[in-house]
């Protein structure tokens, strides 16, 4: 936050309404003056949001939003953002622009790079984009910009759908204890969830998906600087984020896109080893985290196979004397799915190679999954899922279609049902007081030691304060 006052820059503009006027066709201006509006008569859905754009809100804090605002500029070129955020905490305040879009209207570099440079000029911490675009995290932005101009501003990017998500989550939680903020919040779901808003879910992969899987399929090399290569590593980063959010509306808690803290902060490296993973097995995957769930959910799409794999793997209990009863504590967790495609893999200590076999073949005898001779107990299961898309896998919409059903469902059946092992605690004795029994510690051995046994005791016994010398 700073101390600049950003309001002394404003040459016009209107105070965002619950209930805007502006004309049907300027639906862009409408979605972002209903969820600005929210924002100022909805903190704790403000603080929920807007905490991931390095904004602190607390109980005392002022939120103020405008749109359709106009700065005052030297030159002729009056660009005027969506909106604006301003949020006062004592002599502090943080500021953001805001662009939005709506529909199959998307952000363009140049744009965004002219709006962040007028976030400089004017005063502003940071630009927020909303679009139907996905970003894996708000910091991670689905289009590519000049990292210099990011330098002095921060630069960050909401999809409308993880904003109806994130309302949907603190709404179904009923966590907005007042009643009149409580219907607003739920007014902006359902004007989100409405076809007429413009907020749409993510319904095709890239234009170059389907010359990309077919010419793999005929056994073409990809290059890893190629620009389909790059299309596809952000359309399956946007997918990954999108199946989450419909994880999050599921589940009604917050599911995210699995990150290591270096791909995090360095979104350009996140989309190096995506593309060079692309480029050199041909595969997509990504890791997605459920809260309290028994792990993550691992999914990978094999383009040259041309199947989607989803899995989730929890390590074996290890206070079993017997492989089968440890194959037998998973198997009792999915018994109601006997009948399912899932397969169960068991992964061995040492050398020894994994085994895998379907569901109903490890209930029916657990003996399947061990290897034969071998005495150890597993280390760790595997639940595996495979979608065999066939033809289906190089269709655009399709392959969306399949991947974003799939997912979803085996949560529901495997993934919700799995629990982690998690080792007993250690047993304490009955009685602390407990006897021995002589015959238990046998005859004592006899000491040589003589010992002076006296009649009187010494008054420098008594005496604490003094020694002998």
């Amino acid at each position: 936050m700073t101390s600049i006052d950003i309001s002394s820059n404003i040459q016009s503009g209107s105070k965002a309404r619950l209930i805007p006027v502006p004309a049907d066709s300027k639906k862009e201006e409408r979605a972002t003056s209903v969820l600005l509006s929210t924002f100022m008569l909805v903190p704790q859905f403000a603080e929920a949001v807007l905490s991931d754009a390095g904004a602190k809100i607390g109980a005392r804090s002022n939120i103020k939003c405008f749109t359709e605002i106009v700065f005052k500029r030297k030159g002729q070129n009056r660009l005027r953002p969506d909106g604006l955020i301003t949020i006062t905490n004592r002599n502090k305040s943080w500021s953001a622009l805001i662009e939005s879009k709506v529909g199959n209207n998307v952000l363009t570099k140049d744009q965004i790079e002219a709006y962040i440079d007028l976030a400089k000029e004017v005063g502003a911490d940071a630009l927020i984009t909303i679009s139907n675009q996905f970003a894996i995290i708000p910091t991670h932005h689905p289009v590519a910009v000049n990292r210099n101009k990011t330098r002095s501003i921060d630069l960050f990017h909401f999809s409308w759908l993880s904003l109806l998500s994130k309302a949907s989550i603190i709404s179904g939680a009923k966590a907005v204890d007042d009643r009149e903020q409580a219907f607003v919040l739920r007014e902006l779901i359902r004007y989100l969830d409405h076809q007429s808003s413009g907020v749409a879910p993510m319904t095709s992969m890239n234009p170059e998906w389907k010359d990309l899987c077919m010419a793999v399929q005929q056994g073409a090399v990809l290059k890893k600087t190629a620009p389909e290569t790059e299309a596809t590593a952000i359309a399956w980063q946007q997918l990954l984020r999108f199946v989450s959010l419909e994880l999050s509306v599921a589940t009604n808690r917050v599911c995210h896109v699995n990150l290591s803290r270096a791909h995090a902060r360095n979104p350009q490296a996140l989309l190096q080893a995506e593309r060079d993973k692309l480029a050199s097995k041909y595969l997509l995957s990504g890791s997605l985290s459920v809260p309290n769930a028994a792990g993550p959910i691992e999914i990978s799409a094999d383009i040259v196979r041309k199947v989607l794999t989803v899995s989730m793997k929890v390590n074996a209990p290890q206070d079993r004397s017997r492989a089968t009863a440890s194959i037998n504590w998973l198997t009792r967790q999915l018994k109601d799915k006997a009948e399912s495609d899932l397969l169960v893999k068991a992964v061995w200590p040492g050398m020894t190679s994994d085994t895998q076999c379907s569901l109903n073949e490890a209930l029916d005898d657990p003996n399947k999954l061990i290897p034969e001779g071998f005495k150890e107990i597993p280390k760790a299961f595997e639940v595996i899922r495979v979608i065999d898309m066939g033809v289906k896998f190089k269709g655009k919409k399709t392959f969306v279609d399949l991947s974003v059903a799939a997912i979803p469902e085996f949560y529901r059946d495997a993934g919700q049902n799995l629990t982690k092992w998690v080792a007993p605690p250690p047993k304490a004795k009955s009685d602390k007081h407990d006897s021995i029994d002589d015959e238990e510690i046998g005859e004592l051995p006899k000491s040589n030691i003589e010992v002076e046994v006296i009649d009187e005791i010494p008054s420098w016994a008594l005496d604490y304060s003094t020694k002998p010398t």
